[in-house]
């Protein structure tokens, strides 16, 4: 049966409910099985992220939680794309939050590569991860927690100088191809190629500490972009995702005359 119930002029209907945890004084327990509570968890589920290192996702749920194997899976796919979400669980360590009976932390493992940029991930919970202080102890229920991690300004600055230019579109130029370990490779994939070419274009003018845009143009919790570069504009696209999308699509030939494209309207500025 759902639970109804109200604090000051907030009203909660279960099994879950929009309010974040911390505007209600830590929260209500839901309906069991506990669901994702998506809007509190660190970041917020659906947030586009600079992928810092040592990043940790806090997934956070309606009711308290607890697990003594693997409780999530994790997997990812390049973002802007419609690829397969790939498997990358074995890349993080989950870990009980400390304070907070209803969350589990998601961080780097000691070998695995953690969260990466310019790459959408999914969690998800196992049967592993159960609803604590009901009788039966039952899984949690099923979701498909989201987030984004895109590079930050700094790292498209590849000269250092405060600025996302045309020289440091020559120093990502002049990697083009296989470059394990270069700086130029934005994604760390281990190649520049068209999709390190598209994060440096969203990140052209002044660098802010993150310059990420989402599909809608908006800027995620620690994304904070008012608008989208001048030179996605130029070329006709609002958003990062879909310059990646097009881009995913040209030939090498095509590639290579937009490259000209490009390096013409930086000139003409």
């Amino acid at each position: 049966m759902a639970w109804r119930g109200e604090r000051g002029a907030t009203s909660l209907t279960a099994p879950g409910y929009v309010e974040t945890a911390a505007s209600l004084g830590g929260g209500s327990i839901g309906i069991a099985p506990f669901d994702l509570h998506g809007e509190s968890c660190l970041p917020p589920d659906g947030s586009v992220v600079e992928a810092l290192p040592g990043l940790t996702a806090t997934v956070r749920h309606y009711g308290p939680v607890t697990f003594t194997a693997a409780p999530m899976t994790v997997s990812r796919r390049p973002v802007g794309t419609t690829d397969p979400f790939l498997d990358v669980t074995n890349d993080f360590v989950f870990a009980a939050t400390a304070g907070d009976a209803n969350s589990v932390d998601v961080s780097k493992s000691a070998s695995g590569a953690g969260f990466v940029a310019a790459f959408d991930y999914r969690i998800e919970p196992t049967a592993n991860l159960r609803s604590a202080g009901v009788a039966g102890e039952p899984a949690v229920a099923s979701y498909v927690y989201t987030i984004t991690a895109l590079i930050g300004c700094g790292v498209a600055d590849l000269n250092g100088d405060g600025v996302v230019d045309g020289v440091d579109l020559a120093f990502l130029l002049n990697a083009w191809g296989p470059c394990a370990g270069c700086p130029e490779d934005l994604n760390g994939d281990g190649t520049v190629d068209g999709l390190d070419l598209a994060f440096l274009l969203n990140m052209f003018g002044p660098c802010a500490p993150c310059a990420a845009i989402m599909e809608d143009g908006s800027g995620g919790p620690a994304a904070q972009s008012s608008s989208v570069p001048w030179i996605l504009q130029e070329l006709g696209f609002e958003s990062v995702a879909r310059y990646v999308r097009w881009l995913n699509a040209l030939t090498d030939n095509e590639l290579a005359a937009h490259i000209r494209t490009v390096i013409k309207l930086i000139q003409s500025r």
